[in-house]
């Protein structure tokens, strides 16, 4: 029987917690508030991981959830405030239906926009996510406009490939969205990278609002 998306987001938290464990941190699934952080406690969270010399905060989210990313953007900002804290982001693969995503350009659109207010306050990994959110959902918006094979199960390289094939992006455009991903999969997997700054982001952000023209 095919899995729903929250049975595979609840396989996904049981794998990570046993690798934690293993490594042995003190792990707790859908921790209550008390066992959190007081600058935490305002957000449900998945899972936190404490270890010797660090905690660490994991979140599981599918690809259709896009919804999501603003709140996991907000949390990611408040974890990089707190000492020896780090936030781990875990996306899982499913697929919806064999159709198109509802991708609502607006919602887009004020991703950017949340991106700029989160660099303008120092949480770049926050930026980062919630601008790599907003290109994921660019591309997938134009592939559907334009009438192209993409469906939801499609992973965002292969729509980025796709977009760029079609025409309707430029080389240096391919370029810094790529190069965004990458270094979008190094921070969620706990990995520190400084090849992206706040200007490469902002430059995606502006990239996303021209191609969409957004207000």
């Amino acid at each position: 029987m095919k899995k729903n998306a929250l049975e595979l987001e609840h396989d996904t938290l049981v794998r990570i917690a046993r690798e934690y464990t293993d490594k042995g941190y003190d792990v707790r699934i859908q921790p209550t508030a008390n066992e959190l952080p007081i600058e935490l406690r305002q957000f449900q969270i998945d899972m936190i991981a404490r270890g010797d010399s660090e905690t660490v905060i994991i979140e599981v989210t599918t690809s259709s959830s896009l919804q999501k990313q603003t709140k996991l953007a907000q949390l990611a900002a408040q974890v990089e405030l707190l000492p020896n804290h780090r936030f781990e982001l875990a996306t899982v693969s499913t697929r919806v239906s064999e159709g198109q995503l509802n991708i609502e350009q607006s919602v887009i659109c004020n991703r950017c926009k949340d991106a700029a207010k989160l660099i303008g306050q120092g949480f770049i990994d926050a930026a980062l996510l919630l601008t790599w959110s907003a290109a994921e959902g660019m591309l997938r918006l134009l592939a559907q406009r334009e009438g192209l094979e993409v469906i939801e199960k499609d992973p965002p390289l292969k729509v980025l490939r796709t977009v760029y094939a079609s025409g309707l992006l430029e080389r240096e455009e391919y370029d810094l969205i790529l190069q965004i991903a990458q270094v979008r999969n190094e921070v969620t997997h706990g990995f520190v990278s400084a090849k992206v700054n706040a200007n490469q982001i902002l430059s995606v952000t502006h990239l996303i609002q021209g191609k969409l023209r957004c207000p």
